[in-house]
């Protein structure tokens, strides 16, 4: 449980099942069809299929929380080192995304693959892998992404808010529209679009705790 001060609330870590997979924005950027891409949806994901990125307000611009990116075969327009670029990039400029890095090639020690694998992304995944697979790493890294500790975490980062006036806010009664009315909240989601989930993500931990 998370405890936000003396009069808190226990709070739940994660969000699961129907409520993360209607909260989570999921992208795949791939130059090919992607039956993965139709698989998940059928499962009631959100996903989302880019065949390339020519530049990065593509993505500055949307809301995705995991983005699953090929490391070749991609934004040329962009880096030299292609999806294996276009990662580093991200994990650098837009920085909140989960990053997973994928290949239908098999990695090998001290390529540029395995560089933006060990050194940048977050994960990686085989192209050809089974649908279980997929979803037992989206579970991992949607969970994590959507802790009630990065939630904050995150929220603190994009507003002016201080650690202790969003606890104080969370223990609040009233927390579920304290966060909605919040000023300081208001003007961060202006220049922010990812916070506003991690805002309703929030408001659902709040309801569902005890």
């Amino acid at each position: 449980m998370f405890n936000c001060g003396r009069h808190t609330r226990p709070i739940s870590r994660n969000l699961h099942g129907q409520q993360l997979r209607k909260l989570l924005r999921i992208l795949f950027i791939d130059d090919n069809d992607m039956p993965i891409v139709t698989a998940l949806r059928e499962q009631g994901y959100n996903v989302f299929h880019k065949r390339d990125v020519i530049a990065i307000s593509e993505l500055e611009n949307e809301e995705y929380h995991l983005i699953f990116c090929d490391i070749s075969g991609i934004a040329s327009h962009i880096s030299p080192d292609e999806g294996a670029g276009l990662i580093d990039i991200i994990k650098s400029q837009i920085k909140h995304p989960v990053v997973i890095a994928y290949s239908a090639f098999n990695y090998q020690p001290g390529t540029e693959h395995s560089r933006a694998i060990r050194e940048v992304a977050d994960d990686e995944i085989k192209k050809d892998s089974p649908l279980e697979k997929y979803i037992k790493t989206i579970i991992k890294w949607g969970e994590e992404y959507f802790s009630t500790e990065r939630c904050i975490n995150l929220l603190i980062e994009g507003s002016d808010l201080t650690d202790r006036e969003l606890k104080k806010l969370i223990r609040r009664s009233d927390a579920e529209h304290k966060l909605k009315e919040n000023p300081k909240i208001k003007s961060a989601l202006r220049s922010a679009s990812h916070l506003k989930t991690v805002v309703e993500v929030l408001i659902v931990i709040i309801a569902l705790a005890p």
